[in-house]
């Protein structure tokens, strides 16, 4: 595939007659969230009031050697009765699409949100340079010898990117800018 230059990096995906307010409020953020990135003009961000659907459609074009597997059917229910409202979804050279829930911007508070986007954005950020640890090994050419210990290597290649977007969402939202924060979690 050759490198597409989005025309508009953001892009709505609503059933019609869909609340301004929400409309509006996703078009302010998105302004602060292209400003984040090295190469706006790369990412796709898809607003979507059909969150799985959507994310099932994009994720079929992502490419194999960044952990696609061309199939369609996503859930944002995880196991651990988490919801997902946003998925960064790996393109060929060096581009992304973000699917974020149109919901989460009535659901979640400012803060919440933008903390939300910016951990997206690490994703981008970690696949543009080319860092990102999922699925590696399709990129070093190294044979899958036996499936069973690749599940574990994937389930740990996923948990190192996600702390690393985490970790650096920390770093790069100063404590003036939220109210969001690791004091939200459980336990700590």
């Amino acid at each position: 595939m050759s490198r597409v230059r989005f025309k508009s990096g953001l892009m709505f995906d609503l059933r019609p007659h869909y609340p301004a307010d929400t409309v509006r409020r996703w078009r302010d953020l998105s302004e602060r969230f292209f400003e984040r990135l090295d190469h706006p003009t790369l990412v796709q961000l898809i607003v979507t009031d059909r969150f799985e659907n959507v994310v099932s459609r994009w994720q079929r074009d992502e490419p194999e050697e960044f952990g696609g597997r061309g199939e369609a059917g996503y859930q944002a229910s995880k196991a651990d009765g988490t919801q997902a409202q946003a998925r960064t979804i790996v393109l060929a050279d060096g581009q992304a699409a973000i699917v974020a829930a149109a919901d989460a911007a009535d659901d979640l508070d400012g803060d919440a949100l933008w903390w939300m986007l910016t951990h997206e954005t690490q994703h981008v950020l970690m696949h543009q340079a080319y860092t990102a640890a999922f699925a590696v090994q399709r990129r070093i050419d190294q044979p899958i010898w036996s499936p069973r210990p690749w599940l574990f290597v994937l389930t740990a290649q996923s948990a190192i990117d996600e702390f690393r977007a985490e970790l650096a969402t920390h770093a790069v939202l100063p404590a003036r800018e939220l109210t969001y924060g690791p004091a939200i979690y459980s336990g700590c």
